[in-house]
């Protein structure tokens, strides 16, 4: 596999048969690299577009207290709720800060006390047309699923270490094929068909001995 630098030199370079669309290629790229440039030097957030996750959601500060934020531009209200304040609607009302988001500090010593490793919250949005809404965070890192009710819920996630993961070891001498494509599985410059995948592609993994496909 070769690695592309689209950087000092075209895409249409690398495969002629682009060359008849080059001028949409450029405008495309040009145009990419414009607005990515003017989105990054210009983003409403207070960190990288690519750094949210460590500012929305739920995060524990210095001092022990938790800060919860959430992009909700259009809402009119929101509140925390969760098992800490016994899932009321009312009392933990977030307040609206730049860039159409909303943030709560929780930093009573009684309240803090209560946020614990896999304790449970959501966000309880009220809409423009003052309906409301109990919703999970996209930015949450820890979700759970009721089994009864099939409904999931944010988890703070704050172990006391996190699990140490143990290497994979297969178990078998030959390799798995994780996905064989029928259109991309044929070595001419075509589209291949399912009649060349069970001529030419699924003998050669039998002759192969792979022990597993996925079609």
């Amino acid at each position: 596999m070769r690695l592309i630098d689209t950087e000092k030199t075209s895409l249409v370079d690398y495969d002629p048969w682009l060359e008849p669309y080059r001028d949409a290629i450029e405008a495309r790229k040009d145009y990419f690299n414009k607005e990515s440039k003017n989105h990054l030097e210009n983003s409403p957030f207070p960190c990288e577009p690519t750094a949210l996750h460590k500012w929305l959601g739920v995060h524990q500060q210095a001092d022990g207290s938790f800060v919860f934020r959430e992009w909700a531009p259009n809402a009119k209200a929101i509140f925390l709720i969760g098992d800490f304040n016994e899932w009321d609607r009312s009392s933990h009302a977030l307040r609206r800060i730049e860039a159409g988001c909303w943030e709560i500090v929780i930093d009573k010593p009684e309240e803090i006390k209560k946020i614990t490793h896999l304790s449970l919250w959501k966000l309880n949005i009220v809409d423009c047309d003052e309906n409301t809404h109990d919703r999970i965070s996209p930015y949450a890192t820890s979700l759970i699923q009721d089994e009864a009710s099939a409904d999931f819920c944010s988890r703070i996630w704050m172990p006391e270490s996190e699990p140490t993961l143990t290497p994979f070891t297969p178990s078998f001498e030959s390799p798995i094929i994780y996905e064989a494509h029928v259109g991309m599985a044929s070595e001419d410059e075509s589209v291949g068909t399912y009649q060349n995948f069970i001529d030419h592609v699924l003998p050669k993994i039998k002759e192969l001995g792979y022990n597993t496909i996925q079609l």
